[in-house]
C-alpha cells in the first residue's frame, strides 16, 4: 500500500484476520513530511507553547498573564517574519517542526504495532539525514531533546520509552536509516542501537 502519511498516521488499521495483531511488519516513509510553519495548526501550536512556557503561579496573576501574552506576541511576530522554507528557519524552529513530524511518525509506528506486533519504520528519503543547512533529523532531534528541562526529558522517556530516535531500536519498534543515507549518529549513552 502506498498512502500519504497524513492519512495513515492516525487511520491505518489493517489487522491479521481473526486477531488483534497488525498485518504490517514494516513501514517505509518515502518522502520527508513537509510541515509549513505558517499553517494554522503549526502556527498556533508554536505561539501557544511559547506563551505557556513562561510565568509561574504567584501573588500577581495579572502580571503572569501579561508575561505569557508578551511571549506569545513575540513568537507570533517571529513566525510572521520567518522564511517558511525549512532550510531557512532558525534551528530552534526546525526542531519544533520536527517534534510535530515525530508525533505523526510515532502514531504511524503505533498503528503498525497493534497487539504488540514488532515493526520496523524505514526513513527512506535522504532529506531525513541531509547535513546541509542544518536540516538532518537526528541532529534536530538532539537539539530539541537537549533544549528540554530534565523533568520534561523524563516525561518523554516515560511516554515514548518504546519509541526510539532514528537508527536506534527498542524491544518492539525499530526506526532505521536507509542503506543509501549517511550512517546514523551514535545514540546517547545507554541507548541500544542498530545500524542497517
Amino acid at each position: 500500500m502506498c498512502a500519504p502519511l497524513s492519512l495513515v498516521s492516525r487511520g491505518l488499521n489493517i489487522l491479521v484476520p481473526g486477531t488483534d495483531l497488525s498485518a504490517l511488519a514494516s513501514v517505509w516513509v518515502g518522502v520527508r513530511p513537509v510541515t509549513h510553519v505558517h499553517s494554522p495548526s503549526v502556527f498556533y501550536a508554536s505561539i501557544n507553547a511559547q506563551g505557556t512556557s513562561v510565568g509561574v503561579p504567584g501573588p500577581d496573576p495579572a502580571a503572569m498573564l501579561q508575561a505569557k501574552r508578551r511571549e506569545a506576541h513575540k513568537r507570533k511576530d517571529l513566525l510572521l517574519r520567518t522564511d517558511p522554507r525549512f532550510s531557512r528557519m532558525p534551528r530552534f524552529l526546525k526542531a519544533e517542526v520536527l517534534a510535530g513530524i515525530l508525533v505523526e511518525l510515532i502514531q504511524l509506528a503505533g498503528r503498525a504495532r497493534r497487539g504488540g506486533t514488532p515493526v520496523e519504520l524505514y526513513l527512506v528519503d535522504h532529506a531525513f539525514f541531509n547535513l546541509s543547512l542544518g536540516c538532518d533529523f537526528p541532529g534536530l532531534l538532539r537539539t530539541y531533546y537537549t533544549s528540554l528541562e530534565p523533568g520534561q526529558q523524563q516525561i518523554l522517556r516515560r511516554i515514548y520509552g518504546s519509541t526510539s530516535p532514528p537508527g536506534w531500536t527498542s524491544p518492539t519498534a525499530v526506526i532505521r536509516c536507509p542503506v543509501l543515507s549517511p550512517s546514523c549518529p551514535p545514540p546517547p549513552p545507554g541507548v541500544p542501537h542498530e545500524h542497517p
